[in-house]
């Protein structure tokens, strides 16, 4: 029985509390996922002393983020030790003791190694490491329950099966901690990211599958060719030759299976990297285009994942192909002269191929603009119907298609010499270049055999070379139109410096309270865009811990652009901005919006299709705790939503959303005020978040935040 043997000793190969830093880095270093720029190796030191649970779960996320990790946390019970440890890739596990904390840094995959804090990584199995971290559980109750099953009259073996089962019937559900799982952030180079992955592996495998299938093929071909050309069939030969060809059906098994793999690896990172990086675009980017270019862009998304890996592989495929005829070609009859032609004809298809690529660019941008003008003037129909005259309502439309036929013509014809010109043009070139030595009669019978063969090699390499080059002039034409959003994560991410300053204790003397500066800002001043007129010009604030602040103007004079550059969504041309002293690019936008948390006007707020609960606790952790949840109650119904949380079948855990239960107004915006109230920032920013409700909810709804908020800047129209 597991629980009778002696468990694994994990106080050698835990790391103390003050050295949870460099186990962190220790685990980025052997998981693969190489120096962080802008950092120093040895540089990040370990949480604060005693610190409670959620500043030490923030500590981590912060230590992951400057090291360009994403930190998952994973509240793992008895029963899931064991599947929990069969998926693990790189973990942080938290061992309690008498004298603080101490943690593991596991790596996993194809076997679970334990990086201890001598740096010499140790193996371990997973039921060893599983039933170590059982055992403290575990040993209570397994004495009481062998006493148990010894009363039974059970014979020995079936008596420790028994308090097995028990025990693990009874445990079930008891939580052993806290793991956090560590994975690449999406900012990570693709190549870095392919490479952690094993992609760059598969690759290797996949062209070493590729190229012996091909030395297998001419091995066929010679076999037969000479079989035939002795003139009396041979059973050896022949044998050898069925049992080459038995041993593609593997290899071609092996390459089509790493092309899937291939496929969905790299298909996952993309996709990864854009949905990371649509977050991240700024605010002022996504207003400038409307839902149509967005709408154009995710097409194009798609368009690039199945043409750039698709094509990738065959044009990957085609220059081993041509490398292979190449060689054949050289070893038959015609050996320079068909050599020549290849290299010529090779260099022809290039050219040809980057014809295609800029026909297809300029197809693509029309194809973009012309969907994006269709769905503006959908959404703006009714608008056209009162102010546009009927008789020029399709011209500038009708100018649109007739540009777009142009181009997808031109596209067409280059297409054509690219899918059926490249191939068929090898078989007359590479037969011509046959011709003078075939009409001399020196050549033998092998050597035009193996010249045929070099020319259908070579046809079977033009032909996918063709594919592929269609595949990624396509999938070129549709990067332009996302590389823009792709690179968008990536030039707005940085390291994040690990600073944290704990807000002031509500149980601090007053006069201690008012002197703490929670956000100051001086002679701010913003533009929209570069050369514009400032909409912000000498601005300033100063908030301590405990104001009471009301910020009331007319419609445009700047207001929620302000509360946006406090909120750190945008960055000021001019003037500083500080946080308990600190500015933005000191603490990091993630530390930022933990001291300030903005809730914006209603019509830039949104509610996800998920639970209520999700949609409230978004700025806490997940999944939630039971004081997390019962807190979220009680704010929802100090803001009036008490009806609400009645009516819902599922309280909390009511669907909602576009296709859950449908909030009002009012509803929506009681739901984005507890939001941000359950944020528990120093820093509470309204944007207008009470002009959609009646007097009464207003009221309460005041009175809640003036009670919560640690500080608060209410914003109002005049």
């Amino acid at each position: 029985m597991r629980a009778a043997s002696t468990p694994l000793d994990l106080s050698a190969l835990a790391w103390p509390q003050d050295r949870l830093g460099e186990a962190l880095e220790m685990l980025t270093r052997h998981q693969g996922f190489g120096p962080v720029p802008g950092t120093v190796r040895g540089t990040l030191s370990g949480p604060p002393p005693a610190p409670q649970p959620e500043v030490l779960e923030d500590w981590i996320a912060g230590a992951a983020e400057h090291l360009r990790l994403e930190i998952e946390p994973e509240a793992v019970t008895h029963a899931r030790v064991h599947e929990a440890l069969r998926t693990i890739d790189a973990c942080i596990i938290p061992l309690p003791g008498a004298d603080g904390p101490r943690f593991l840094a596991v790596l996993g995959r194809r076997k679970l190694r334990l990086l201890a804090p001598s740096r010499s990584p140790r193996t371990v199995s997973r039921d060893d490491l599983a039933r170590a971290l059982q055992h403290d559980i575990e040993a209570p109750r397994l004495d009481e329950l062998q006493d148990l099953v010894r009363s039974c009259g059970l014979s020995h073996s079936r008596q420790k099966r028994a308090a097995r089962a028990l025990v693990d019937s009874h445990l079930a559900e008891t939580p052993v901690g806290v793991w956090w799982h560590l994975r690449p952030s999406p900012q990570t180079p693709l190549w870095r990211l392919a490479r952690t992955d094993g992609l760059v592996r598969k690759i290797g495998v996949m062209v070493g599958a590729y190229l012996a299938q091909h030395l297998l093929w001419i091995l066929a071909w010679f076999l037969i060719a000479r079989t035939a050309l002795q003139g009396r069939p041979d059973s050896g030969w022949f044998m050898a030759w069925c049992l080459v060809l038995l041993t593609l059906v593997p290899l071609r098994a092996v390459v089509t299976w790493t092309e899937g793999l291939l496929a969905a690896g790299f298909g996952g990172l993309l996709k990864q990297r854009l949905l990371d990086a649509a977050l991240r675009l700024p605010i002022e980017d996504t207003r400038r285009q409307g839902i149509g270019q967005f709408l154009g862009r995710v097409l194009e998304s798609e368009a690039v994942e199945s043409l750039a890996l698709s094509g990738g592989i065959l044009g990957l495929l085609s220059l081993i192909e041509i490398v292979v005829a190449g060689v054949v070609l050289a070893m038959g009859a015609a050996a320079w002269a068909q050599v020549g032609c290849l290299l010529i004809w090779t260099g022809l298809s290039v050219w040809a191929a980057w014809s295609y690529l800029r026909s297809r660019r300029a197809w693509s941008s029309g194809r973009v603009a012309l969907t994006n003008d269709s769905v503006e003037r959908m959404v703006g129909h009714k608008t056209r119907l009162v102010q546009e005259a009927p008789e020029r309502r399709h011209e500038e439309e009708d100018q649109a298609l007739s540009r777009y036929l142009e181009s997808s013509r031109l596209m067409d014809r280059s297409a054509s010499w690219v899918l059926a010109g490249v191939p068929r043009g090898w078989i007359v070139l590479g037969l011509l270049g046959l011709v003078p030595t075939f009409m001399s009669g020196t050549a033998s019978p092998e050597g035009l055999a193996i010249s045929l063969g070099g020319v259908l090699l070579a046809l079977q390499a033009f032909e996918k070379f063709a594919a592929g080059a269609w595949h990624l002039a396509g999938a070129a034409a549709a990067w332009e139109q996302i590389a823009p959003m792709y690179h968008a994560g990536a030039a707005r991410s940085h390291a994040a410096p690990l600073t944290r300053v704990e807000p002031a204790r509500p149980d601090a003397r007053r006069d201690e309270r008012r002197s703490a500066t929670v956000l100051q800002a001086d002679d701010v001043v913003y533009r929209h865009r570069p050369g514009a007129e400032p909409i912000l010009r000498g601005s300033k604030v100063r908030i301590v811990e405990g104001d009471r602040w009301l910020l009331e103007g007319p419609s445009g004079s700047g207001k929620s652009t302000f509360a946006a550059l406090l909120a750190g969504l945008r960055r000021p041309d001019s003037g500083l901005i500080l946080s308990r002293g600190l500015d933005l690019p000191s603490l990091g936008p993630v530390e930022w919006r933990r001291r300030v948390a903005l809730s914006p006007q209603f019509h830039e707020n949104y509610v996800f299709t998920e639970t209520l609960a999700f949609n409230l606790l978004m700025g806490r952790g997940w999944p939630p705790r039971r004081e997390d949840l019962e807190e979220a109650e009680s704010v929802c119904r100090e803001l009036g939503l008490g009806p609400l949380l009645q009516k819902m079948p599922s309280g909390l855990f009511q669907m909602v959303g576009e296709s859950g239960w449908q909030l009002s107004h009012g509803e929506l915006s009681r739901l984005f005020i507890a939001r941000a109230l359950l944020q528990n920032a120093d820093l509470v920013v309204l944007d207008e978040s009470l002009g959609a409700m009646d007097p009464e909810s207003q009221r309460r709804g005041l009175a809640c935040v003036t009670r919560r908020a640690n500080s608060l800047l209410l914003i109002a129209q005049m």
